[in-house]
């Protein structure tokens, strides 16, 4: 692991870390003075900021896609292409998805004049919005997706489509496992959400439970937060970065933290989730991009060419050592 890589992962664990102590002290107090569900930040990243866990798949599946326009064999060609921009298309599906259902779900609330954030409050009520505009909006982002990854992929040479294809791979086990981890913990802590702590929820008032404490399957799901995660898949975006391009790869990594953060402020902001709940999912989607990607020998950001010289330097020096040890032998 190079110095900025170091650097980097050093400040996502030790921030996350950091205020996961604070909230195992503070979390009550922290929550009750941040509530507002009528927070506009904290209902637009409630409703359209997931979008890093629809974008990380979709650039897997349009990297199949213009990997298998180049391919040769008519039947290799063919299966590539079109599983590539279904599974695009489907990635796309469930951004679109969320963001019709929060939005719909907010007018409503506006309508009946309950607070906006309440959106996302669970009630287990069926929202209701058009199918075929869904379907519609999503063929025209997968459309533009597709052609702006185009003018990316289009001068790539065989070997780094390779790369990227081994990317998407992780990429997805990356997204699919996170989310696993979250839903399942999530099903089994039963921890009440700030909301359900300070207002009566369908006809109930929860308590505030510590977030060590497993409470078992009771319907309430809290820890850890599943936008959190959704927005810290932004992590991933620096291994989509050439990996000559240290200042992209450096600035796409810090920009990821930097969103996954302010993800995680909107939910305690909104009374989704409390402190705890958001710091534990950036350590989940760290320690998990961090496991799988260095099982294939990636990194987050690459060294620079100053650093490889020394580690060439150094290297020399020591083969030049065990030489003249050799020689004294």
């Amino acid at each position: 692991m190079n110095q900025k890589e170091s650097r980097f992962l050093g400040i996502l664990f030790g921030a996350a870390l950091l205020l996961l102590i604070v909230g195992s002290f503070a979390d009550l107090s922290i929550g009750r003075a941040l509530f507002d569900q009528n927070s506009i930040y904290g209902n637009i990243f409630q409703a359209y900021m997931m979008f890093p866990q629809a974008l990380i798949p979709f650039i897997a599946g349009a990297s199949v896609f213009h990997y298998g326009l180049k391919h040769e064999h008519p039947l290799g060609k063919a299966v590539m292409t079109i599983s590539g921009a279904g599974f695009g298309y489907w990635s796309i599906w469930q951004g679109v998805d969320i963001w019709m259902s929060y939005t719909t779900s907010s007018l409503d609330n506006i309508k009946n004049h309950k607070p906006l954030g309440a959106a996302g409050n669970g009630s287990g009520e069926q929202v209701v919005y058009s199918f075929g505009l869904e379907a519609l909006i999503t063929l025209l982002l997968t459309l533009i997706g597709l052609g702006i990854t185009y003018r990316w992929l289009a001068n790539k040479t065989t070997e780094e489509f390779k790369y990227l294809l081994m990317v998407s791979v992780v990429a997805v086990a990356f997204i699919y496992l996170s989310e696993s981890i979250v839903d399942i913990s999530k099903a089994n802590w039963g921890r009440w959400r700030p909301y359900e702590v300070t207002e009566v929820v369908n006809g109930s008032k929860g308590h505030f439970t510590d977030w060590w404490v497993i409470n078992g399957k009771n319907g309430h799901r809290s820890f850890p937060s599943g936008h959190t995660i959704a927005g810290a898949a932004a992590l991933f975006l620096p291994f989509y970065v050439d990996r000559k391009n240290i200042k992209l790869q450096e600035i796409l990594a810090y920009a990821g933290l930097i969103f996954a953060f302010l993800m995680a402020f909107g939910r305690i902001r909104i009374g989704a989730h409390w402190m705890t709940d958001t710091m534990m999912s950036i350590l989940i989607a760290g320690l998990t991009s961090l496991l799988l990607t260095k099982m294939m020998g990636l990194s987050f950001i690459e060294k620079a060419e100053k650093e490889m010289n020394m580690d060439m330097e150094m290297s020399k020096d020591m083969k030049s050592d065990m030489k003249k040890g050799m020689m004294k032998a």
